[in-house]
């Protein structure tokens, strides 16, 4: 039985949360018979605090969990308008498996008034990061950049009343891992007067195990924040792993718009340098047919799901215009294309729909290409085709060169015309070279040359020469 208080004490203000008696039952002989029941005070599960006053304003929470043995808090102070201070930490008394350890996380963040760096660039805020027995997952990180959870690392805004979203967002990136560190860095930049760019920048750095992790929030509006033509919002994840051998980079567009109308889209580049050595960057996707990108299960999962570079012409839903594309590149292809859908709803759930998308593959070895070309233009009943045209067809080339397609026409829901085409023709892909080499004999050959072979002496044995010191007679003159 608990009950939550408050209290006025000049201009801070207090409040504890679920204090009160605790009924405490072990099931062992004693004062009831075969169990044992015990009336205590139960210390509240937080305490939180906010000041008003002329030179200082904010407040703090506190939360504790000692069934879990975990601690949690965070703090947010104004003074006088000349700089903000926040702060976040967790502290766990037992590891997740239930045994007794320690961990702890730290993250304190200041923003100021903007101080002159030269070029137009200014500093306006700085930050640092503490993690004790912590370790950084990635994988957690590059989702969070499609649901914002990154912003709950870098310069998080409102600490105190989102304490639950933000600490929910810390447990997953930086989980609980014994033996393992992390530190880290943080700086808030700005460019032009007034700002028309800032970029919030992390450096996270973890050990033993070397790993750099590079997070990233840009966000830019034009021609200012009351009249917003363009406004451009990225998250970005880097991260160097020199245990796993690779460099990878990801970033997505969130929340963006030009004069109204929603922006989208994702870019990931990866190179890899180990057993399965790979490269790949792309601009809002890959081809439709391209499955031959190489897996490295130590690899983020950025090209899994990737966005679309895209624009919707039209603001709402009906009726809506949208044009998307994308680029890639890989250590053997390039590939790129566009789509644009137009739709538009009438009543009784009757629409307009047409779309138009063209794609591209280009494989250097063996060299070969495929180019498709697709386009419906239809009269439906919600998704059901009552009138309409659609074409299909795709180049492939050159060894042989290759032209299929379709055209379709549709009536009502029951009737459906199509006519296909097909054709081959040029010169079929060579044969693979077939022919064989003894490998015993070749073997054979290298041994016998002399030029393979060299000697090498043990440290622990000399080259069976004696030294003796030189007589006087023996030394020149």
């Amino acid at each position: 039985m608990g009950i939550s208080a408050a209290a006025n004490l000049g201009p801070l203000h207090v409040v504890v949360a679920n204090m009160g008696l605790g009924l405490y039952t072990t099931f062992e002989k004693g004062n009831a018979g075969p169990f044992n029941i015990d009336l205590g005070f139960k210390p509240p599960n937080g305490v939180g605090i906010s000041v008003n006053a002329e030179v200082v304003t904010g407040g703090g929470f506190l939360y504790f969990d000692s069934a879990k043995g975990e601690y949690f808090g965070s703090m947010e102070l104004s003074f006088k308008g000349l700089f903000d201070l926040k702060a976040i930490g967790i502290i766990n008394t037992k590891m997740p498996d239930g045994s007794d350890g320690f961990s702890l996380l730290i993250l304190i963040t200041a923003e100021f008034s903007p101080v002159q760096l030269g070029f137009g660039f200014t500093l306006i805020g700085v930050g640092g990061l503490l993690g004790l027995n912590r370790t950084m997952d990635v994988e957690a990180l590059r989702i969070g950049l499609r649901t914002g959870a990154i912003r709950s690392v870098l310069f998080p805004e409102d600490v105190v009343g989102n304490i639950n979203q933000i600490i929910s967002d810390i447990r997953q990136i930086f989980p609980i891992k014994e033996g393992s560190f992390v530190i880290g860095l943080m700086g808030k930049i700005g460019w032009g007067t007034p700002t028309l760019i800032t970029i919030e920048l992390g450096f996270l750095i973890e050990l033993p195990d070397p790993r750099i992790v590079i997070l990233g929030v840009i966000k830019t509006v034009l021609p200012n924040e009351s009249a917003e033509l363009l406004k451009i919002q990225v998250n970005f994840l880097g991260v160097i792993d020199f245990q796993n051998e690779f460099i990878y980079f990801e970033a997505r567009l969130f929340e963006s718009h030009l004069v109204g109308f929603p922006l989208t889209g994702s870019l990931a580049f990866v190179v890899a340098w180990g057993r399965q050595a790979t490269f790949g960057i792309s601009i809002g996707g890959f081809h439709p047919d391209f499955r031959d990108y190489p897996t490295v299960p130590t690899l983020p999962g950025a090209f899994r799901d990737m966005d679309r570079v895209g624009l919707q012409l039209l603001s709402g839903d009906n009726p809506r215009l949208g044009v998307e594309c994308y680029f890639a590149v890989t250590s053997n292809s390039v590939q790129f294309g566009a789509k644009a859908e137009l739709y538009a709803g009438g009543p009784m759930g009757f629409n307009l729909y047409g779309m138009l998308a063209f794609d591209a593959l280009f494989i250097f070895n063996p060299f070969h290409f495929i180019i498709s070309l697709e386009a419906t233009l239809a009269i439906r009943h919600d998704e059901s085709i009552l009138f309409g045209i659609h074409f299909k067809g795709s180049l492939s080339g050159p060894t042989p060169w290759h032209v299929e397609g379709e055209v379709s026409f549709s009536i009502c829901w029951f009737i459906t015309i199509t006519i296909g085409f097909s054709a081959t023709w040029g010169d079929p892909p060579p044969l693979a070279d077939t022919a064989t080499e003894n490998l015993l004999e070749k073997l054979q050959e290298e041994l016998a040359n002399n030029s393979n072979w060299r000697i090498v002496v043990p440290d622990y044995h000399n080259l069976h020469v004696s030294l003796r010191e030189m007589t006087e007679e023996e030394k020149p003159g």
